[in-house]
């Protein structure tokens, strides 16, 4: 007699707390395929050698064709984000990025002088 109102204040206390209750754990994120991968990073390298080549006169300094190549390819940027599961307001990936379309831009003005 001693052991049921044990059991049932066991019974009673998982009920209420939940222990009948077992969560799965959440899923691992999903990354792309290496092709899904390069598709992603070819289409914003496309992108920006586009706009680089589309905007530049001549006119304006380089950072600030660089700001606005970013600006322009802010879709394709935040898929590839996305994909990789990377954060859409990470300070140093907008640096990342500003930087690479630097580069893009520099190297877009060597290939027209030659």
């Amino acid at each position: 007699m001693r052991g049921r109102p044990i059991a049932f204040g066991f019974i009673l206390a998982c009920l209420i707390s939940g222990c009948g209750r077992l969560e799965s754990p959440p899923p691992l994120p999903q990354y792309p395929s290496t092709e899904e991968a390069l598709a992603l990073a070819t289409a914003v390298g496309d992108c920006e050698s586009r706009a680089a080549n589309q905007y530049d006169n001549q006119q304006y300094k380089v950072s600030e064709l660089a700001e606005r190549v970013v600006g322009i390819c802010t879709v394709q940027r935040f898929r590839m984000r996305q994909a990789f599961h990377v954060s859409l307001n990470d300070p140093e990936v907008d640096l990342d990025d500003f930087k690479r379309a630097i580069d893009i831009v520099e190297r877009e003005r060597r290939a027209r002088e030659r």
